[in-house]
Parts: C-alpha cells; structure tokens; sequence
C-alpha cells in the first residue's frame, strides 16, 4: 500500500493476518507522524512510540471476548473534540470482526463524517462477518499475508516437535516477537491444522498410539480456542498451554 493514503482517507480496513496488518499499520502511522520529513528508520520518538504502541495520538483497541458499547462510547467520545491543523488523532479496531452489529451501527456516523484529524483503522482477516455498511464507509486494501508457518516458526516448532523442555526460552521467544493476544489465536489455528494432519496420516497408517497422541492433542486445542486470552493475559495463557501440552506428552 501506498502509506500517504492513510490520511488521504479518514475509515481504512485492512484486510490480511493479525501481525501483517498491524505491522502495515504501525509502518503507516510512523509515515504519517514522523518528526522528520522523511521516514527516519524508526529513530525519532513519535516513530518509537508507535513501535512500542504507546504514542498518545494513536489508541489501539482490542476486544476481550467482542468490543462493547462503552469502548465504543469511549472512541466517540475522544473525537468530538476540534484538533489544530497540525494534529492526527487514529484509533485502531485490531480484531474488527469482534464487533457487534450494536457496535458497527454506534460507530457507522463518527466514520462517516469525523471532524478533521481524526482517522479510523479496522483490522480483520474476516471480513465476512462485518456489517456490509461498515465496510461501505472504509478504503477496503487486502493486504498479501506473510507465510505464517515462517513467520511463527519459533512458536509452533516446540509444539510440532515435541521439544518443550525449555519453557523459559519459550517465553522470551513469545515476547520477543510481541506475541500476544491478536495472533495468538492464528498461532492455535496453525497447531490444529498441523495435528488434524498428523491425525489424518496416523488412521491412514493404522497407528493407534500416535492416534491417541493426536487425538488428546487436539481436544488440548479445541479447548484452548474457547479460552483465548483476554487483554494483558496473553503469558499466563502460554504459560499453562506450554505445560498442559507439555503434561500430555509425558
């Protein structure tokens, strides 16, 4: 994408995986709110807030189960407010497609007609499940998707493994690549497909013992994907997934 569009529209929904997306995202903020007058390689402070996702002009908001009306309350709120010629305000929606049809409906006129300044980032990878007139207000861009199997190799390898005998090693890994609770999901997603397949070649193999590995295994992510982490929980969830998978191979 070409990164001036970001304020040359005030609704955008970027349409790709979690971390590709906000990664595109963070790189158009820092475009758009660099002290510089070009991109400065992430050295100035505005650039290295957006990074840290800390800068003040740029709210990141993320569901805990779905977005409720008093977030949405909140973002309304905050842009009613005239800002100077020279200031930018961006609220960021990094799980859009947790948004309730009460939601969407709430937010479709502060979309539609924002005071100047003021810009909207939804993020999804599925887009199916927004409200057609929410997506109608949004400069649509389908961002390609990065290999994920690549991009979370580190992750997924102890798992596919069966190598998780370094649940402190783990744990940096996970905060060194800020894996927390936007791909965390996408990370089980990748798991569940690994082990359906090894579940899959093991019946065809008539191997009853990997079968019943596969299987128990599977049961571990299914009940994982129905207890994702809530917001600021994403270590503790690791941390019990890493030993309850770890405690199924013993």
């Amino acid at each position: 994408m070409s990164y001036k569009q970001i304020t040359q529209h005030s609704s955008h929904l970027f349409i790709s995986d979690a971390i590709t997306a906000q990664n595109v995202a963070i790189a158009a903020l820092q475009h758009a709110l660099c002290e510089q007058a070009t991109t400065c390689n992430n050295s100035c402070k505005n650039c290295m807030l957006i990074e840290q996702k800390n800068h003040p002009w740029v709210a990141w908001l993320s569901p805990e189960n779905s977005y409720n009306v008093g977030q949405i309350d909140e973002v309304i709120g905050s842009s009613q407010f005239l800002l100077d010629a020279q200031e930018k305000r961006f609220f960021i929606f990094t799980e859009a497609h947790e948004l309730t049809s009460a939601c969407s409906n709430r937010l479709l006129k502060t979309i539609e007609e924002p005071h100047s300044g003021y810009y909207f980032i939804f993020i999804t990878h599925r887009p199916q499940e927004l409200l057609p007139t929410l997506i109608s207000r949004c400069f649509v861009q389908q961002i390609q998707s990065k290999n994920n199997m690549h991009l979370f190799h580190d992750i997924l390898q102890p798992f596919i493994d069966f190598t998780l005998d370094k649940p402190a090693q783990f744990m940096k890994i996970l905060e060194k690549q800020n894996i927390k609770e936007s791909a965390t999901k996408e990370i089980i997603d990748q798991l569940f497909q690994h082990f359906h397949q090894k579940l899959k070649e093991s019946i065809e193999k008539n191997n009853e013992k990997e079968q019943k590995t596969y299987l128990n295994i599977i049961v571990i992510l299914q009940q994982s994907l129905q207890q994702l982490p809530v917001q600021g929980s994403y270590k503790l969830f690791w941390k019990n997934f890493y030993l309850t998978f770890h405690q199924q191979l013993l």
